[in-house]
């Protein structure tokens, strides 16, 4: 899952942990627990407004997901669907197929603009390797033939089992399962009956009541940066009782000579989509579907969002789109947002 760790961001406002902290005592006196470390490629925080035991299992939970669909993980679940090649069904888990289901979902209801299959234009574009070293950028050729092995429409799910109609095809569910990742955490800390937290790994996040002493998460939706080192706030945002994610093209590329690729394809022609989104931030009840609806709106771009959104079950749902306006500066345009 690392290359769409830090695809764009949402920074907590005041800050994210960097380390483990012990709990300390929040506004109102009330006991508050900060705990980051890294997984899924990025960072994970956990903050919340109580004692942190029943924060552990959050994090256990955060890497049990890592641990069934990194694709860099050779033993994943997601690695051995993909390392079988071939047509006859493969047995999945329950968890990895309601995953699956979600994102064949997704797939359809965004007409292919979200899809599961995508890995082989990762891999052919460079983002399964580290981002230096001198790159030629893929033929014409070499795109077509990657592109025939990408299509949700290839993929079949009945019950726990997986078919393809190409037997190379292959799965990527970082725009997916990241998010869901946070969704299960959330869930741990929900069965533990904590009333406040925030979960957030590699800018995906999800909060549930307000910070101790009555005040209300609030999320920084980054500004896209002139260079790459910068990092500023867009607008910020409220959180109460859902989840925010957001999908960019300025965080993760790859040059080839003096053309920028970010990690973001069109499935039908291998390429980035030509369009003026710079990122997407969605608002959702929950955290995978934010996240994977963040990442088909940065492909469709926002003609036609709203009738995207109507598709799907969920009054929390919401998208700002950050458009550059042709003159170096960026524009919003709001969907329910």
């Amino acid at each position: 899952m690392t290359r769409r760790a830090l695809g764009a961001a949402l920074l907590a406002v005041g800050g994210v942990a960097g380390c483990t902290r012990p709990p300390a005592t929040g506004a109102g006196g009330a006991l508050r627990t900060e705990l980051s470390g890294k997984v899924m490629g990025t960072t994970f925080s956990i903050k919340t407004d109580g004692d942190p035991a029943p924060a552990m299992p959050a994090i256990d939970a955060l890497h049990a997901v890592d641990a069934r669909f990194s694709t860099y993980k050779p033993d994943s679940e997601i690695s051995r669907f993909n390392a079988h090649r071939s047509t006859e069904p493969f047995a999945c888990s329950d968890e990895f197929a309601a995953v699956v289901a979600r994102a064949l979902e997704v797939a359809e209801k965004t007409e292919g603009a979200f899809d599961p299959t995508i890995r082989p234009l990762m891999t052919l574009w460079g983002f399964e390797t580290a981002a230096d070293g001198a790159r030629t950028e893929p033929t014409q050729e070499q795109i077509d033939a990657a592109v025939a092995r990408v299509g949700w429409t290839k993929l079949h799910l009945d019950g726990t089992s997986l078919t393809k109609d190409v037997a190379d095809l292959e799965l990527d569910l970082s725009a997916i399962a990241k998010g869901y990742g946070v969704d299960r955490a959330a869930q741990a800390l929900i069965d533990a009956q904590v009333t406040g937290f925030m979960v957030d790994v590699g800018g995906e996040v999800r909060c549930r009541g307000t910070k101790p002493g009555g005040v209300p998460w609030r999320i920084g939706i980054e500004k896209p940066p002139a260079h790459p080192t910068e990092r500023a706030i867009e607008e910020v945002v409220e959180v109460h009782d859902h989840a925010i994610a957001t999908s960019g093209s300025y965080r993760i590329w790859r040059r080839y000579g003096s053309r920028r690729v970010h990690h973001i394809f069109r499935p039908d022609t291998g390429r980035n989509a030509e369009n003026p989104v710079v990122s997407v931030s969605l608002r959702a009840t929950t955290c995978a579907l934010a996240d994977a609806l963040a990442t088909s709106f940065m492909v469709r771009g926002p003609t036609g969002a709203e009738a995207v959104l109507d598709r799907f079950d969920d009054d929390n749902l919401g998208a700002l789109f950050l458009l550059h306006n042709g003159n170096g500066n960026v524009t919003q345009h709001p969907a329910r947002w």
